[in-house]
């Protein structure tokens, strides 16, 4: 993946963790869109397996079983540092003006994360 985002589209889903999928089939990267708003592209991810979490009975079932943790990801969104607003990494605020959206501190399981976290991102592999 690269500094500047890539804004690949997404189509909602049926799902009450996920609002939409998207995937650029030339990279192999699948971008899911969380129902919090953030967005995370996960690399290498095989056009099967993309039409496979669309037509899975439980799609936050297929992403955490199938998708989270085993590709490498990373998160497109982050929180203004003056307002708190979420938007697209390099992205000016909307909301505020005055500063840009910047990547967050992850943690990574294993170092300083309880294993039993299950929020929607937990686990993943971070940046590449």
């Amino acid at each position: 993946m690269t500094d500047e985002p890539i804004r690949i589209p997404r189509f909602p889903v049926s799902s009450s963790s996920i609002a939409a999928i998207g995937y650029l089939e030339a990279k192999k990267i699948l971008a899911v869109e969380f129902a919090g708003g953030g967005v995370m592209h996960y690399a290498g991810v095989e056009p099967e397996t993309a039409v496979d979490l669309l037509n899975a009975d439980s799609i936050g079932r297929f992403y955490a079983t199938m998708i989270r943790g085993k590709y490498w990801a990373d998160k497109m969104t982050g929180r203004c540092p003056a307002c708190g607003a979420l938007g697209w990494i390099g992205d000016r605020c909307d909301d505020c003006g005055t500063a840009t959206f910047t990547r967050e501190e992850r943690k990574v399981r294993g170092q300083h994360e309880s294993a039993t976290d299950d929020s929607a991102e937990a686990g993943d592999r971070g940046s590449v």
